[in-house]
């Protein structure tokens, strides 16, 4: 929002009441009392506007405006008290008729660019503050609003200079150095962000800020072992200072470095009085190297800690859950519930804990619970209707994975929930709505391309777009045997037999019991006229999937007899 201008003293409202414009043509010399009548009303208003009482200085300023129609004074009193009366329209009138008169009054400018702004013309307001800070560039009012407006009419162009001189006039040490830094940042250029950057640190090298976002900008240019660097100088500059801690966690926990995480906040746990989140990182790291001991034992001194409990809470429960001991990581995550109630990150652990022992009733009463303080939480939601689809009611999951996918459409695992429930209720117009919408978000993904391709195929549908799907999945995972699957069940349904064969055969090699795998290639070697091959690989899915009636129908049924279905 555009801020106020700072209005001169009454003082000076008083001393400079007389008329400024150009001499007038008379048939007589004036009069020397009328100016000194105009003085009266002039001093009157003001006196009124001391007051806040703008309507009551309005009569005296038009007064004082039909003994002096020239002042420029009288007239931006009058444009400035309807602009405070919020009647825009007149101020916009009587500020233009004092801006003929004077074109250099900071406060007409002012007042202006506050009306034009209000009335919506935002480049006419650029105008008038343009001109405002040519008189003045050093106030900080004026500069602010030239940058809201900048910014809201896309000028970028002037939006940089601006903030570039104003960065000249106050110096590297002033708060515009940085939002100069991030305005390149948002501009997407960096080089220049990391020219600046690198200056503040020559300026202050032990300012940690500095290094902090040499850091973030050495991660956009993908320098991950200079970001480390930036950050841990940081962090020596100032040990206990959270955001360097913060970033270098991020770093090492996105490249799976845990050693690194370990070697970074091993000695500043140690100090006295550290960091707690120093403590917790490092018991993660041993925690996620499978050292379960050595981060319960970090973590231990931890449970009680007025802002690291909760955290401390948490890891440990999944401590216990690794360890096999169920009580106590129920208990520890009840806990959670108890520290912050209010929090819906509390409630989704004991949920995933019940879900992974296949407690879907347990799980479903957390969850309900959380939802009745947290009706919208996209994860909760998600987590019940996954809930619901695994406990054999895909009906019920449907609304709650709905509304988990409108809260956030861009989380996987709620899609993924999702395209299920809808394979499973057979919506197949719904399913292609998501996949399409989905695969146009994340279109490098290949779990995304594999399973619209295997649903297209399943149905036999849209072959040609299975084929292309299936191929991108292959190009981009082909290590990944369900892929190559998929594209030779596409082929498979295609009827190029052949090619589909060589696929399924190396997907087999890489996972030789798969049973979906297996079957399919018997599907295939039946086509082939192969069918004692067939028949082996068919039994060989059945050896996995012994009840499987698809399979033992093949098998008793046209294959028995080795004819084609």
């Amino acid at each position: 929002m555009l801020l106020r201008f700072i209005t001169i003293g009454l003082a000076v409202l008083l001393s400079a009441c007389g008329g400024t414009g150009p001499p007038v043509r008379h048939a007589a010399p004036p009069s020397p009392s009328p100016p000194r009548e105009a003085l009266r009303y002039y001093r009157d208003g003001a006196l009124h506007d001391f007051l806040n009482q703008y309507e009551a200085a309005l009569i005296d300023y038009h007064r004082a405006l039909q003994v002096d129609t020239t002042s420029a004074q009288i007239l931006k009193a009058i444009g400035r008290d309807f602009y405070r009366l919020e009647k825009y329209g007149n101020a916009l009138k009587f500020l233009k008729r004092a801006f003929i008169i004077d074109q250099e009054d900071p406060e007409t400018l002012f007042y202006l660019g506050q009306v034009t702004y209000k009335n919506g013309n935002l480049r006419e307001a650029i105008y008038y503050y343009e001109r405002l800070n040519a008189l003045d560039p050093f106030n900080p009012t004026v500069h602010s609003n030239l940058l809201y407006l900048y910014s809201q009419t896309g000028q970028v162009d002037k939006l940089l200079s601006l903030r570039e001189s104003i960065v000249a006039t106050l110096g590297l040490d002033s708060e515009a150095a940085y939002k100069l830094v991030n305005l390149y940042l948002q501009l997407d250029r960096i080089p220049e962000a990391r020219r600046l950057t690198e200056t503040l640190i020559e300026y202050n090298g032990s300012e940690p800020s500095n290094w902090i976002i040499l850091g973030n900008i050495l991660e956009i240019e993908q320098d991950t072992s200079g970001a480390i660097a930036a950050y841990q100088k940081a962090l020596d500059l100032d040990s206990k200072g959270d955001k360097p801690a913060r970033e270098l966690y991020a770093l090492f926990i996105e490249r799976e470095d845990y050693r690194g995480l370990i070697n970074t906040f091993a000695q500043l746990a140690k100090r006295p009085d550290p960091n707690y989140l120093h403590s917790l990182y490092l018991a993660e790291g041993y925690y996620y190297l499978d050292s379960l001991d050595q981060a319960q034992a970090i973590l231990e001194p931890l449970y009680d800690h007025p802002y690291g409990a909760w955290a401390a809470s948490r890891l440990l429960g999944q401590i216990a859950i690794r360890k096999g001991q169920g009580a106590r990581a129920r208990a520890l995550l009840r806990r959670l519930i108890r520290l912050e109630p209010h929090n819906p990150d509390s409630w989704s652990p004991l949920s995933h804990f019940y879900f992974q022992l296949g407690q879907y009733d347990s799980c479903l009463v957390v969850l309900n619970t959380a939802l009745r303080d947290h009706p919208n939480d996209a994860d909760l939601l998600a987590l019940k209707g996954a809930t619901l689809a695994e406990d054999g009611q895909p009906t019920r999951a449907l609304k709650p994975l709905q509304e988990a996918f409108d809260q956030d459409p861009s989380n996987l695992t709620t899609i993924i929930s999702l395209i299920g429930v809808y394979q499973t209720l057979k919506m197949d117009a719904s399913l292609d709505a998501l996949f399409q919408q989905v695969i146009r978000t994340y279109p490098s993904n290949p779990q995304l391309l594999n399973n619209y391709s295997f649903a297209l195929a399943e149905r036999g549908e849209m072959l040609d777009l299975a084929l292309e799907l299936a191929t991108r999945a292959v190009r981009l995972a082909p290590d990944v045997p369900a892929y190559l699957d998929t594209m030779g069940w596409v082929l498979f349904r295609l009827g190029r037999y052949q090619q589909a064969y060589q696929l399924l055969y190396e997907a087999h090699l890489q996972a030789p019991r798969d049973p979906d795998i297996n079957e399919h290639i018997g599907d295939v070697l039946f086509q082939l006229n192969r069918f004692g091959e067939a028949r082996r690989f068919w039994q060989q899915a059945l050896g996995e999937k012994p009840d499987d009636p698809g399979l033992l129908q093949k098998l008793n049924g046209a294959a028995a007899r080795g004819e084609k279905r």
